[in-house]
């Protein structure tokens, strides 16, 4: 990103537990215009992500699974946040399945 003259900014690591990835979402969406998370958007106990965007943001989920794997748990949201709309990518958090979900953004 830098590369190309475009700010980005690591907020960290949010553990698996509502409040604190509500908190670290809040940081990037103040940051930021587009927050790109890893991890938390399959379909387990602590893949709470698409929750926390719902529930506690009132985002609206674009789509949450995507035809390609590995992948396939992409998801695309925007919210409505401090009277601006920002983009959200929830990426899947294993290693494998990231890169190709990077190249397929770019």
């Amino acid at each position: 990103m830098s590369q190309h003259a475009i700010p980005a900014y690591d907020c960290g690591i949010a553990v698996d537990e509502p409040s604190a990835l509500l908190a670290k979402v809040l940081e990037g969406l103040d940051r930021g215009d587009v927050l790109v998370t890893t991890g938390g958007v399959s379909m387990g106990d602590k893949d709470i992500l698409r929750k926390v965007l719902v529930e506690d943001l009132d985002a609206k989920v674009h789509f949450a699974r995507v035809n390609m794997k590995p992948g396939k748990p992409t998801t695309l949201a925007t919210v409505e946040h401090k009277g601006q709309t920002k983009i959200i990518f929830g990426l899947p958090g294993n290693a494998h399945d990231f890169p190709p979900c990077i190249l397929r953004l770019r």
